[in-house]
């Protein structure tokens, strides 16, 4: 544990394939912006992430209650790559507390040129806190903004999503797709 930015891990430049990795119990004990990831893809050629379990990853905001505070907890962060595939990973047990602004995120897809996500099981994704102003809880998030972007989400399993004070603003989503890219799929 630690207070801040926590990442079991990160990639960047190359082609790498990252799997049979369990990564658990990573909280982070608070801060005003704190975010908490699993594994953390932020460039490359072609990376293959397959066949990990990812869980216990918890945000915490450094005070009680319900803080203005962003926090943000991903399973897997893709914010670049050429070719990205995230394949067969469990995702388990992604929580944050005391959440007024950010998200909690089983696969978050926010780059990358092509991003495929399928096969992936994702399931008790919760936020404990009773006043989630802006964010939400999302099994996939994919919000890229990159022209080029293609990304097929497909065959995953996702349940036991849950946020307290959901609303029409900051929703529960199994797959919340946002691009403006050319494609989606």
């Amino acid at each position: 544990s630690s207070a801040g930015t926590i990442i079991g891990i990160s990639t960047g430049a190359g082609n790498d394939n990252i799997y049979s990795n369990t990564i658990s119990n990573l909280t982070s004990t608070g801060g005003t912006t704190t975010t908490v990831t699993g594994i953390y893809v932020s460039a490359g050629t072609t990376k293959n992430v397959y066949q990990n379990v990812i869980s216990g990853l918890t945000a915490n905001s450094a005070t009680t209650g319900n803080a203005t505070t962003l926090l943000t907890v991903n399973g897997i962060w893709v914010l670049g790559g050429a070719t990205v595939n995230l394949y067969e990973n469990k995702i388990s047990n992604l929580t944050a507390n005391a959440i007024s602004t950010g998200t909690i995120n089983g696969i978050a897809i926010t780059g990358g040129t092509t991003v495929a996500a399928y096969r992936n099981k994702i399931i008790n994704i919760a936020t404990a806190s009773t006043a989630v102003g802006a964010g939400g809880v999302n099994g996939i998030r994919m919000s890229a903004t990159t022209v080029s972007a293609s990304t097929t989400i497909r065959n995953n399993i996702i349940g036991e999503l849950v946020a307290t004070a959901a609303n029409n603003a900051d929703p529960v989503r199994g797959i919340n797709l946002f691009s403006s890219g050319t494609t989606s799929s």
